[in-house]
């Protein structure tokens, strides 16, 4: 038997360390630390002292993700 011959793609992902569209090839532990910078913080309105949350915004690699994370279904 054989062993697996590696794509031409594969090659080059790992050769750039990107993707074919130009964005960064990221290891697992990678994406988890770039999904760890969203963050949410707690406000409070200095006259009112209502307390509210707020959520920074994903950019579009961590929105990918998050879109991919929610197609699962178990």
């Amino acid at each position: 038997m054989m062993p697996a011959e590696r794509s031409t793609a594969a090659t080059t992902k790992a050769q750039t360390n990107s993707l074919a569209d130009g964005s960064p090839a990221r290891t697992f532990k990678g994406l988890l630390e770039h999904l760890a910078t969203i963050t949410r913080n707690t406000c409070q309105h200095p006259q009112t002292g209502v307390a509210f949350a707020m959520t920074t915004s994903p950019n579009p690699t961590q929105q990918t993700a998050l879109d991919l994370l929610s197609s699962i279904s178990v």
